[in-house]
């Protein structure tokens, strides 16, 4: 959905180079948590950036208990990965919403700002009015 280059946006081992986190200005996240990974991907994608994969294996949990809200982060990354999708496929029906007061808003919340490539015009397009 979101064209990314890399298989899993969620699990792996990371490292990053310092002057990649800067060109793609990770301090602009939005998310947090779970989504800041995926956010993170998306990021790294449309930069351009190579990505190499370390797949990871995790095991299953035999003590304790997770913490993670699981209906919050469920939620929150269907909506925020959905607009992004349509904000990459559909461009033009994504402004047309974000002219219109709930529009505005729910950018404010889900955009990932600050990418710095020529597709990122796509996901920021200037709202009239």
């Amino acid at each position: 959905m979101l064209r990314l280059r890399m298989h899993d946006a969620t699990t792996a081992f990371r490292a990053y180079r310092a002057e990649v986190l800067e060109a793609i200005d990770i301090d602009g996240t939005t998310a947090n948590g779970y989504l800041f990974q995926i956010e993170t991907a998306l990021r790294l994608s449309l930069a351009g950036v190579g990505i190499r994969e370390i797949p990871i294996t995790f095991r299953d949990r035999i003590a304790g208990s997770s913490k993670m809200a699981v209906l919050r982060t469920m939620l929150e990354t269907e909506l925020r990965v959905t607009w992004w999708g349509l904000s990459l496929r559909a461009p033009a029906l994504s402004n047309r919403f974000r002219a219109t007061g709930a529009g505005r808003f729910l950018h404010s919340r889900v955009r990932p700002s600050g990418v710095p490539d020529r597709r990122a015009g796509e996901l920021d397009p200037p709202v009239d009015g």
